[in-house]
């Protein structure tokens, strides 16, 4: 597997120090979002498939999201991520897939009713991957 140039990043919402959002989307890095699930709850929603992916695409930068947020700062979020994952073992149809899609931002999860949505097994490692770097070279185009 190559490793894609760039920085390493993780940020955690809110994106600027000073609290700010970013006002257009960020051409320089691919930017994924995920949904960051905490406590015992952790790897029924994939935190263990999206450490592996974290080491695996550091070039990339990763923007995690948890509760808190509003409408109007999800759709900013929205608007300067490449790709939303959700490599989740436990819900049904999960609402942010939906949203990210609605605001035409690719998304890659286990479950979906979307037949927009890219679906993953996240038991199946690889699988991630080959879709990740599939989206990433899209957006190189």
């Amino acid at each position: 597997m190559q490793v894609l140039p760039g920085i390493v990043r993780t940020i955690t919402t809110p994106l600027m120090s000073n609290g700010e959002w970013w006002k257009k989307r960020n051409n320089l890095y691919f930017t994924i979002l995920y949904y960051k699930a905490e406590g015992s709850f952790k790897n029924r929603y994939g935190m263990d498939v999206i450490n592996r992916l974290k080491l695996s695409f550091p070039g990339m930068v990763w923007i995690s999201v948890g509760k808190g947020l509003n409408e109007k700062q999800m759709s900013d979020l929205y608007y300067i991520v490449d790709l939303y994952i959700r490599p989740s073992r436990w819900d049904g149809d999960p609402f942010m897939v939906r949203e990210a899609l609605n605001h035409g931002v690719p998304t890659i999860s286990t479950f979906s009713s979307d037949k927009r949505n890219i679906k993953a097994d996240p038991d199946n490692f690889i699988e991630w991957v080959k879709e990740i770097e599939k989206q990433y070279l899209l957006w190189r185009i």
